[in-house]
């Protein structure tokens, strides 16, 4: 695996990790629901294998793209330009709920949508494409 490749899986795995918590987290908010530690420590390790078998696509999707575009723009334009689709993506894969009347207040869509991409743009910027990668953020 190249760099590139090993960048966007730590990217994609970080969503992975940290949006089930923070899905559960937010659903404790907004819901009112209150679990106690066992059942969250039981069903964290369910949610976090039902989001990598459901986002494998994006993870993949993530890794092809990230490489092939590596190649031809500098870092920072990279992780702008991912930033951005992440975003959109994120966005249009829950444009039915914004789209349908009445469907979800905004807190409650908010609270649907941050868990996923906010660990996925978090990781486009922390973790380091390649070594010139400090150099560019520093200019």
């Amino acid at each position: 695996m190249n760099q590139a490749q090993i960048y966007s899986l730590k990217v994609w795995l970080t969503m992975v990790v940290f949006a089930p918590a923070l899905q559960m987290s937010s659903n404790a908010i907004v819901f009112n629901l209150t679990t106690s530690t066992r059942e969250y420590i039981v069903a964290y390790p369910l949610s976090m294998g039902i989001v990598f078998l459901c986002t494998l696509p994006v993870g993949l999707l993530l890794i092809l793209t990230i490489s092939k575009l590596s190649k031809n723009i500098k870092p920072i334009l990279l992780k702008r330009w991912t930033t951005l689709i992440i975003s959109v993506l994120t966005i249009l894969s829950f444009l039915v709920c914004i789209v349908a009347k009445d469907a979800y207040p905004p807190l409650v869509l908010s609270m649907l949508l941050l868990p996923y991409s906010l660990p996925l743009i978090l990781g486009v910027w922390i973790f380091k494409l390649d070594d010139d990668d400090d150099e560019e953020l520093a200019s």
